[in-house]
This record gives structure tokens, sequence and C-alpha cells, in this order.
């Protein structure tokens, strides 16, 4: 068993009064733990690993971890933990997971790294959406309020991105993302259902504006 997963196990029996709701090492050795406030409704990743996320955009903690101190390094994301931003799971934030896992009409959604501009950090997180209509292709970017319940997903990483190319970054929905998806079915799934009839894709708005 690696570091990471005796760590990965050792904060699974510490942590009390939190629920946690996803737990998984990535292909770049970084574990990420998504811990719930189950009577809040709110949600809080963390990420530990040897080396700083890639993304400015990505705003959870990361612990750095050599292997060694894991007792250490446990006491301090359980102090952490109580200090934490706990950003709410709302319903908007389960309609828009819900309409990028469906794929509609081939909807994906984007990161613009047109120029490095993402990966330099240049200008703000710009995401852009894709889809098929009658087999022509639309490219589009959502509304105001859509972008931004996307952002504030991807910042809390239940959105995370993969590279198609080098300018080309394909969004996705994380293990907390589908967890969360899960865990909060029963719900929203009943409002979702009647929303979901009123999206454009050609306009996406958040049904609540409509």
């Amino acid at each position: 068993m690696s570091k990471l997963s005796n760590l990965e196990e050792k904060i699974k029996e510490s942590i009390s009064g939190y629920t946690i709701l996803s737990s998984r090492i990535s292909n770049d050795k970084s574990l990420y733990i998504t811990f719930l406030k189950e009577e809040q409704q709110a949600y809080c990743q963390i990420r530990i690993s040897t080396h700083n996320s890639k993304s400015s955009f990505y705003s959870n903690k990361t612990f750095i971890f050599y292997g060694n101190d894991s007792d250490i390094l446990v006491d301090q994301l359980i102090d952490y933990l109580k200090i934490a931003p706990w950003p709410k799971f709302g319903y908007s934030d389960f309609l828009v997971l819900e309409v990028i896992k469906k794929r509609r009409n081939g909807l994906s959604f984007y990161i613009d790294n047109t120029f490095n501009i993402f990966f330099n950090n240049t200008q703000g997180l710009v995401i852009y959406y894709e889809f098929y209509c009658k087999k022509n292709k639309y490219v589009n970017i959502a509304s105001e309020d859509w972008d931004k319940v996307m952002k504030k997903l991807f910042s809390t990483g239940l959105l995370s991105y993969f590279e198609e190319s080098a300018e080309i970054l394909h969004l996705y929905i994380t293990e907390g993302g589908i967890k969360a998806l899960d865990y909060y079915q029963e719900m929203y799934i009943s409002q979702y259902r009647q929303d979901y009839q009123k999206i454009d894709l050609h306009n996406l708005i958040l049904p609540s504006l409509l």
C-alpha cells in the first residue's frame, strides 16, 4: 500500500463530525477528499500532494505531503476543517452538473486556453460550450449566472479538465461531483425533470431566471 493510501485510511479513521463524500488518488499522485456537512448541505474538498495545483483557479486547500509525519498532517487537516470555507451545494449546482452529465445533443464544456491564457493566468477563467443541432455544430458562451455556477464548481473541485490539445481543455465532472449528484438525487431530481424541458442549448440560462 502506498504512503498516500495509508494516509487516506488514517484520515478516514480519524475524521469525525463530517461525512466523506468521496476520496480518490489521481494519476498525478494527489489525494482528493470531499467532505460533507450534511445538516448544512455544504461541502469542502481538500487536496494532498507533493506539489501545488497547476491551476490558480482551483481554490481548495492543498496540503503538501512527502510521506512523512502523517499524524501531524491529519491534525492539521482536522484543524483546517473547522475554519475552512464550506460552500453550499444548492439546486443550481445540481442542475448544471446533471446537464453536463446528460450530454444532450453532444453538449460539451471547455476552458479556453488559446495562447495559454488559462495556464499562464493572463485573464479570467473563460468557459464555452459546443453542441450539435440538425447536424450543425454550435459554439456559445452560457449566461452569466450559469457561468458563475460552473466557475464555482470548478474552483471547489466538483469539475476539472483533461487536455484534448494544448488549447482545448475539456471539462468533466470529478468523483466528488458525481458523488454529490448521487447524494442529492432524492432532494432535487423531481424539480430537475421539470426544469430540464425548459433548457435551450442555444441560450443556457438557469431555469429559475426564465
